[in-house]
């Protein structure tokens, strides 16, 4: 809870975010995507493979390229 008070403080003062007009997890994906411009690409990745696999009734056998071919 530390961190993330933190990290508010750190990241309101640094680069000006308005703290009161985003929600937690909108401010820390904020703070992630200036931090780590991939991080967007990564969880586009996750989602897309999360939803084949629940569509597809993926076993968890499929190699990550599979997964990596699917989300280009």
């Amino acid at each position: 809870m530390l961190m993330v008070a933190l990290l508010l403080v750190i990241s309101q003062s640094l680069f000006g975010f308005p703290v009161g007009r985003h929600t937690l997890s909108g401010f820390l994906a904020s703070a992630l995507s200036l931090i780590f411009p991939q991080a967007h690409q990564v969880l586009k990745q996750a989602v897309i493979g999360v939803i084949y696999r629940v569509l597809t009734g993926a076993t968890g056998s499929e190699t990550s390229s599979d997964w990596h071919h699917l989300s280009r």
